[in-house]
């Protein structure tokens, strides 16, 4: 068993706050595609959703270690 440094966590930390960041910003695009509510979305703009739902479900993989499959069907339940 190898042993982490204080400076490889550090690295490790920051890494993992940049990789939340980028998610965190993921999160708002959802958002924003879903309040544009039940107006249909354009098949590019309902690829690039369900694209960024699947992101954001790696990501809460990442940090939580569950995965939740409702967030994909809450989602997908807004393109029409």
């Amino acid at each position: 068993m190898s042993t982490i440094s204080l400076l490889d966590m550090i690295q490790c930390g920051r890494e993992k706050k940049e990789l939340y960041l980028k998610y965190m910003a993921d999160g708002m695009r959802v958002f924003n595609y879903c309040s544009i509510g039940m107006r249909r979305l354009r098949k590019s703009h309902q690829e690039v959703l369900f694209r960024l739902t699947l992101r954001l479900l790696m990501a809460n993989y990442i940090f939580t270690g569950s995965f939740c499959a409702l967030m994909v069907c809450r989602v997908m339940q807004t393109i029409p």
